[in-house]
Formats: C-alpha cells, structure tokens, sequence
C-alpha cells in the first residue's frame, strides 16, 4: 500500500447522473463498511481511504452502496481489494497508455477483458495479472496528445512454483 494514498481521494468522478438538474444525489454506505474502510461523501459520492489501509496486510471488502435522488435509489455492489505491492510485483510490471478511452469506460467491463487478454498474451493466469494503477495521461507541454488518454500499471507474475521432494 502506498502511504500516499491513504486518505486521500480514491475516486474523483462519480458515475451516478440524473437527468433532473434540479435533484441533488445522495450517497450511501449500506453494509460492509462496518470496520470503516473508506469514508464515502454523501454528497459528492467522493470515496477516501481509511488510514488503517496502510498495511501490509492484504484485505478484501464486499460492500453495498446506493444513490438516491430522494425519490429513486439504486444500489450496486463495490468490491475493496487492498493489496501489498512487492518489489517483485514492479519488477514483473508493464505501463500501457490507451488513447480515446476515460478511465470510467476501461474500468467497466472493458477491464475484465483486457485481463483476459493479456492473461492469453503473456501468458499468465488471469488471477495474478494485479491493475495497481490508473492515472491520466501528463502530456509533455506543447504536445497534442488527447486529454481522454490515460496510462495503467499493471503486474503479472507469472512464475510457476515447483516443490522440492
């Protein structure tokens, strides 16, 4: 776990719309934050890191989040994965920079089938291919590169463990 990220903003763009300006959204924990891993912002949706996340210990968090409009409510399951990242996993490690793609788009279903694609590339099970970052493409200044591109980090590890007798 990078120290840097605890507390800090997990997700800047919520993905909840309604088409009513005039309604404000609200957001909600409904189960599975009970030891308070993330704090969730009511009204921006805003996501933030609990500092107990910074652990080397590997933790996995089902939880059930809504919106509502006041008048509407949807839920959705979310899936918190806090894993250690070894100077292994940055070893074994790739950068790639998708162009005309945000970041919300690659991380719907689209991410599934990039795994399972590199996983048929590399080849590597798909269950140790690790996404640890995604972050918007810094053009270098005066360049013309797109403002939709980003860049993921990704590690696989690959190797196979033969027991000794």
């Amino acid at each position: 776990m990078f120290p840097s990220f605890v507390g800090r903003s997990l997700l800047t763009n919520n993905p909840a719309f309604d088409a009513d300006v005039s309604d404000q959204l609200r957001y909600r924990v409904l189960s599975g934050n009970n030891a308070n891993l993330i704090h969730l912002n009511e009204s921006s949706g805003e996501i933030t890191l609990s500092p107990q996340l910074n652990t080397n210990v590997p933790k996995v968090a089902t939880m059930e989040v809504s919106v509502t409009d006041g008048v509407n409510e949807v839920k959705a399951v979310m899936q918190l994965t806090v894993r250690l990242v070894t100077e292994e996993m940055l070893f074994n490690s790739i950068t790639v920079r998708l162009n005309d793609m945000t970041e919300e788009a690659f991380l719907s279903p689209l991410l599934t089938f990039f795994i399972d694609g590199l996983a048929a590339i590399i080849p590597c099970p798909k269950e140790n291919i690790f996404v640890f970052s995604v972050q918007p493409f810094q053009p270098p200044p005066l360049s013309s590169f797109l403002m939709s591109d980003f860049v993921i980090s990704l590690a696989f590890m690959s190797w196979v463990q033969i027991p000794c007798s």
